[in-house]
């Protein structure tokens, strides 16, 4: 998305290639945002497999979204009194994360990846030229 004149020899001295996580990022991605986040049953591989095209950021909000579905649940299940008492209740499950995977979806389509595979390829050629 950056015009070709400016990618030429002299003008940014580095050029930074940032692929869409693979299945193995993906992984780690959900580790580190689910880090000491109350877990109950948590497949983080069958995540990963789930979120093919998601990108980090994507990722970081499926997990938002998941902790929100649950604190809305946990609310709900509660009494106002008893929120504090019954905390240790509230645990971040497989069917909360895979529900704000489908609410969340990928930010960017097939076309968008195409585009930017394409782009990464444009500027590889260019800083081996």
């Amino acid at each position: 998305m950056i015009d070709k004149a400016i990618l030429r020899p002299g003008r940014l001295d580095r050029k930074v290639k940032v692929p869409i996580p693979d299945l193995e990022a993906r992984k780690e991605i959900f580790k580190i945002h689910l880090e000491g986040t109350p877990l109950e049953e948590v497949d983080i591989e069958e995540l990963a497999e789930n979120t093919e095209g998601f990108t980090g950021s994507d990722i970081e909000s499926v997990t938002r979204e998941a902790s929100m579905l649950a604190m809305r649940d946990y609310m709900k299940d509660n009494r106002p009194e008893d929120l504090e008492k019954n905390m240790e209740d509230l645990k971040l499950t497989q069917d909360y994360l895979e529900k704000a995977i489908e609410k969340v979806g990928p930010s960017l389509s097939q076309e968008d990846r195409q585009s930017y595979y394409e782009m990464a390829q444009d500027v590889e050629s260019m800083a081996e030229a």
